[in-house]
C-alpha cells in the first residue's frame, strides 16, 4: 500500500548536533534535567525515548519534540526536513 504524507503545519522545535564529545554533547545544560542518557567510551550517545534507549551518534540531531520528548535524527534526514531560523 502507498501513503501519502499529510501537510505539516509549521512548528518551532529545539535541535542540536551531537559533538561527539560525551562530556559537552551540545545542547542546553537544562536539556540534561529533562532526559536520561549515558555516554559509552566511543563517544556514542545514548538518548531515552519513547522508544527506549537510542544510540546517537557524531553529527546526529537531537531533536527535543512538541511534547518534550527527544528523538535522534541522522543529519541528512534532518537537513531535508527542517531548516535553520536563528
Amino acid at each position: 500500500m502507498n501513503y501519502k504524507l499529510k501537510p505539516i503545519v509549521p512548528v518551532i522545535i529545539e535541535a542540536y548536533s551531537y559533538t561527539g564529545d560525551p562530556s559537552n554533547p551540545g545542547w542546553p545544560k537544562d536539556w540534561l534535567k529533562t532526559t536520561q542518557y549515558f555516554n559509552s567510551k566511543e563517544g556514542i550517545l545514548f538518548i531515552l525515548t519513547s522508544r527506549g534507549y537510542v544510540q546517537c551518534l557524531r553529527g546526529d540531531y537531537i531533536v527535543k519534540g512538541i511534547k518534550g520528548d527527544f528523538i535522534v535524527c541522522s543529519p541528512d534526514v534532518f537537513k531535508e526536513i527542517c531548516e535553520l531560523i536563528d
